[in-house]
């Protein structure tokens, strides 16, 4: 299946059922969006869906997969491969800027603790209640930057992914050169390991745009 990028409606749920199906949406002990569903977190569920996705899929199959092409491919021109390279390692350092948000949040984490003490200064004092919507806002603010920047990152990469499987089932060699090298490496046939990848990112993007416009 390789839908096109942005096009067409689906429903959250079937976009849920495709991206994790059988699989929690939280993770990690620290996951602290999803399990206190405080009042003033507007991005619970994409920071949910995107986290997940970092933790059960980037990492594993799309490094894989990306490891794979940079490494072992021979591309055309150098701005081709340095656009994947640049898009893939943005999102590797957001994954860790997420982790990092995401621990900060825990009870026992600066912004957490912060917000618990806050919470419970605000019943009696009205300057601690300012405080604390001030630091709510920062940390919805840094959340929807994480999201956004995750966002436009997997559509380049996932773009990215789509002109190369494209050129591989055309058996074309404009991009990379050598796809039968490629080929010798792959542990699994490279076209439905691109396929599957590019599926997976076109649903998650949707998914996220789907939360976020209800956001605005």
């Amino acid at each position: 299946m390789n839908p096109p990028f942005l096009g067409g409606d689906v429903p959250p749920l079937v976009l849920t059922l495709t991206l994790y199906v059988c699989r929690p949406v939280s993770r990690g002990e620290n996951l602290t969006f999803h399990k206190k569903m405080l009042p003033g977190y507007k991005f619970v569920e994409p920071i949910n869906f995107l986290k997940a996705f970092f933790l059960d899929y980037y990492k594993s199959w799309i490094r894989i997969l990306v490891d794979l092409l940079l490494i072992q491919g021979k591309w055309s021109t150098k701005l081709s491969s340095q656009q994947f390279s640049e898009a893939y390692h943005q999102l590797l350092s957001l994954s860790e800027q997420l982790i990092n948000f995401d621990t900060g949040l825990a009870d026992d984490g600066p912004t957490g603790s912060k917000v618990k003490r806050l919470l419970r200064q605000s019943t009696r004092d009205r300057s601690a209640l300012v405080t604390l919507k001030n630091v709510l806002n920062d940390v919805n603010n840094e959340a929807k930057e994480i999201i956004n920047s995750s966002a436009q990152n997997l559509i380049i990469l996932g773009k990215s992914i789509k002109q190369l499987l494209d050129e591989y089932k055309a058996e074309g060699q404009e991009i990379i050169i050598n796809w039968k090298e490629v080929e010798g490496w792959a542990e699994n046939p490279i076209g439905e390991q691109m396929s599957e990848v590019y599926t997976q990112i076109y649903y998650l993007v949707q998914l996220l745009q789907l939360y976020m416009k209800d956001k605005k």
